[in-house]
């Protein structure tokens, strides 16, 4: 989605305070002010596929990803390699961080179908701290 779209979008709501039902192309309802903080939350919940700011810890081998923008993965605490299952392309743009916390395991991060990430079908972390930031075009998972 084109940043001027949600701009557009939330300017014609006009006055001070607007309930719309269903956001542009369907998203989720939400009231929006003239308050700045207010447009900034919208804006960077429709762009980067979640708020800026929601995060998960992962203690478990296994997890597949939801709204949330940042997944750190606590591989001491799960004791073997964890797996995190990215979103399939159908779920549209979104903008991953992935970072490995401890030092017992690796982690390895998988597309649930025939998605790629720059040609692979998974990538793995194996350093300490080591993180990753991939992008989802709509087709394919691209590390930026």
């Amino acid at each position: 989605m084109a940043i001027a779209e949600v701009i557009d979008w939330a300017i014609t709501l006009g006055g001070n305070t607007a309930h719309h039902p269903t956001g542009p192309r369907g998203r989720d309802a939400m009231t929006i002010s003239n308050s700045f903080r207010d447009m900034q939350a919208a804006i960077a919940r429709w762009i980067g596929g979640a708020q800026v700011g929601n995060h998960t810890t992962v203690t478990t081998t296994s997890y597949t990803a939801d709204d949330e923008s940042i997944i750190l993965v606590d591989d001491d605490t799960a004791g073997a390699t964890v797996t995190i299952t990215l979103t399939a392309a159908s779920a549209g743009n979104r903008i991953y961080t992935i970072k490995k916390l401890g030092s017992t395991a690796g982690v390895t991060i998988a597309t649930p179908g025939s998605e790629t990430i720059d040609g692979y079908t998974s990538i793995n972390l194996t350093i300490p701290k080591e993180s990753v930031t991939l992008y989802m075009d709509g087709s394919n998972w691209h590390i930026i």
